[in-house]
């Protein structure tokens, strides 16, 4: 049976994967969220594939954040399921295997993050008011908003601060005070290491700060960018740098030892690193990009290994001793979840087949040319159907620290099965390549531009484009 041409309701259609976390028993439980095309947002769901082959689903209000009990006998997770539509903020909410979600507590600016502190507290990442606030909430006045990031840290006056919650009696204590608030946060034992800001003026600096519950936290480390802090067998990793390059420096892992930041990573891997986790094997294992791909690497002994590399795009990671569970995408395939062990790769989910097996998808082409004394990798999709000319997009990747790459990207599939030649590069200023690449310092629009345009040379005359019926789009940077 032929295949038929994507359509955008099929785009609409594509279920997302997030957050994955794994018991000590080995249940998997991941993120997942669907667009609702009558509320116009997207809508999040648990899924738990259990150890013993059954599974459970936990579909709220925004559910998120499904995060194990050091026993495995329950989960908990930051949902907005009792609320109304005026209601504020958002929930913690506990379920034991077969059960129904309990609340905890509620915090009316809402849950960032937790953890479990042992089998009957959490620590909770929660959105304080700091000042400017009407008693309404939505009238904030400030002096202090750095305009930095998309996502986080930035609404004026109300920064994260740390909390601990009682799971049995919804009790909750105020563990920080911090003028800047927490931004990362980790637990070993009774202790907590968490980073704050130490200029809101430039926010990719961090403090490093130790706390004993319920005592007073003192600074361990400065004049850093310090995130990502890992537990792993009682000691503290982390991903950081010292902004050899500004906002663009690669992450590097780093080993809290005796309270000194020790690099595991520099000299053996000039990548930057998006997450640790471990153990594996009694290794840590990290993800970071790499020419348009994304890794999984273990580091053990000073020494790094590629355990899951190939022509597609790992997204997130966790692990436990046993195995791994990843989420990739391939870009002729959307994204699923896949499970790691001694080099056998599996597929846990099937959430998108449907797609490849009635949609025509289509692979690109890979080229590397040279351009301004380097080498910049190119990719292109070229539409099956007879013509003697096809219109042109080119595609421009934000950041400019961003990459393409043989991840699926649904709005180019989307483009070539209407007739459209795609094209698309990592110019320099790239993600995935070494520190020196991605240096764009002073040269925004200047060497990044020259490389797009000789790639676009090259894909004219190498591919059948109709040069009067051109286009070029690009998302953030590259819309600049």
């Amino acid at each position: 049976m032929s295949k038929r041409k994507l359509e955008v309701e099929d785009i609409l259609r594509i279920i997302r994967i997030g957050e994955i976390e794994i018991s000590g028993r080995g249940d998997i439980a991941y993120t997942v969220s669907r667009a609702d095309i009558d509320k116009n947002k997207y809508v999040g769901e648990i899924r738990i594939l259990w150890s013993d082959g059954t599974e459970s689903y936990y579909y709220g209000k925004d559910d998120s954040t499904p995060r194990w009990s050091p026993d495995g006998n329950r989960i908990a997770f930051i949902s907005r399921r009792d609320a109304d539509e005026k209601d504020k903020g958002s929930g913690i909410y506990v379920v034991g295997k077969g059960g129904e979600p309990r609340r905890v507590a509620w915090f009316k600016h809402g849950v960032s993050q937790i953890k479990w502190l042992d089998n009957r507290y959490l620590v909770a990442s929660a959105s304080t008011p700091v000042k400017g606030y009407d008693e309404d909430g939505d009238y904030i006045e400030s002096d202090e908003a750095p305009i930095w990031f998309d996502r986080y840290g930035l609404i004026a006056g109300k920064y994260d601060q740390l909390y601990r919650v009682d799971v049995e009696s919804g009790r909750v204590n105020k563990l920080t005070d911090e003028k800047y608030g927490v931004y990362s946060y980790e637990i070993i034992g009774n202790t907590i290491f968490y980073t704050t800001l130490q200029d809101w003026k430039n926010p990719v600096v961090n403090i490093l700060k130790k706390m004993p519950v319920g005592g007073e936290a003192r600074e361990i480390i400065s004049d850093m960018h310090i995130g990502g802090l890992k537990n792993v067998n009682g000691k503290l990793y982390f991903l950081g740098h010292r902004l050899e390059i500004g906002i663009s420096s690669h992450n590097r892992l780093f080993l809290l030892y005796n309270e000194m930041p020790e690099c595991l990573t520099c000299g053996i891997l000039d990548r930057d690193i998006y997450k640790v986790s471990g153990p594996y094997k009694n290794d840590l294992i990290i993800m970071y990009p790499d020419e348009g791909r994304g890794v999984l690497a273990r580091y053990s002994s000073g020494e790094l290994e590629p355990i899951v590399k190939g022509d597609f795009v790992v997204y997130n990671f966790e692990c436990i001793d046993d195995f791994i569970v990843y989420s990739a995408s391939y870009p002729d395939r959307p994204t699923e979840l896949f499970k790691y062990s001694e080099s056998e790769n599996i597929q846990l989910t099937h959430l998108n087949d449907w797609l490849p097996e009635e949609v025509k998808l289509y692979k690109p082409r890979y080229h590397r040319i040279q351009s301004q004394g380097e080498e910049v990798d190119g990719w292109v999709l070229v539409p099956n159907k007879e013509s003697d000319k096809y219109p042109f997009i080119l595609y421009v990747h934000g950041g400019p620290k961003g990459m393409y790459g043989y991840g699926f990207y649904a709005e180019m599939q989307l483009m070539v099965s209407n007739g459209f030649i795609v094209g698309y590069c990592n110019p320099h200023g790239s993600e995935g390549y070494s520190e020196e690449f991605a240096d764009i310092r002073g040269r925004y629009g200047d060497i990044d531009y020259k490389q797009i345009m000789d790639f676009v040379k090259f894909v004219v005359e190498n591919y059948p484009v109709d040069t009067e019926k051109t286009a070029v789009t690009g998302i953030s940077y590259g819309g600049y």
